[in-house]
């Protein structure tokens, strides 16, 4: 007499063994190290600041800039990530905040936040570079975007003009490319303020 179940028991044992130990045949994953940008260091702009109110946007950005990779550009056309290592948030996120504090260290304006209710101006933009290249087999940092003014009420544009910033990094670890990109972003948050500066000023 043949015995099917009796046949398949051992093999439901071990599989049950195996799951109640906390047994796995599948590789442990590693975690990622999570990094944020560095606050900026903004000296105040102006004494008198400007009286209206600014909201600040998160620009607008492709796929894989608008995500938490660190995105690097090793060689020719190739494109990747940082396997180990990402941002604690989605860079056009973390570049809103940093945008948002350098305005109010600058004191150009009463009042700037992400909120659109209440603004006289908003300053939207469009992220085009946040990466690492390779240039010679040296990692550099490049940032540069597209940003707007524009009037809250009517929605016109009353300016535009397009930033960007380069910082080589010391060595290929992933703490000194974010550290070059950090310095980059620093670069570009400081230059926003001096434009911003001026066109308000007009």
């Amino acid at each position: 007499m043949r015995h099917p179940a009796t046949l398949k028991l051992p093999v439901l044992l071990l599989l049950i063994t195996l799951f109640t130990s906390g047994c796995s045949v599948l590789p442990e994953s590693t975690p990622n190290q999570l990094y944020r940008l560095p606050a900026p260091e903004i000296a105040p702009v102006s004494t008198s600041a400007q009286p209206v109110a600014l909201s600040v946007q998160p620009p607008k950005a492709g796929r894989l800039l608008g995500s938490d990779n660190i995105v690097v550009w090793p060689e020719g056309n190739q494109v990747s990530v940082y396997g180990d290592a990402r941002w604690y948030d989605s860079a056009p996120a973390m570049l809103q905040s940093t945008w948002i504090n350098a305005i109010q260290q600058s004191a150009i304006v009463s009042h700037v936040s992400a909120d659109r209710q209440g603004a006289d101006y908003q300053l939207t933009s469009e992220l085009r570079d946040f990466h690492i290249v390779y240039n010679d087999g040296i990692p550099q940092a490049v940032m540069r975007v597209d940003v707007v003014l524009q009037d809250s009420a009517s929605g016109e544009r009353l300016a535009t003009t397009q930033l960007q910033a380069s910082q080589t990094a010391d060595n290929e670890h992933v703490g000194a490319v974010v550290n070059a990109l950090g310095i980059a972003a620093e670069s570009v948050s400081q230059a926003l303020i001096e434009w911003l500066y001026l066109m308000l000023e007009r």
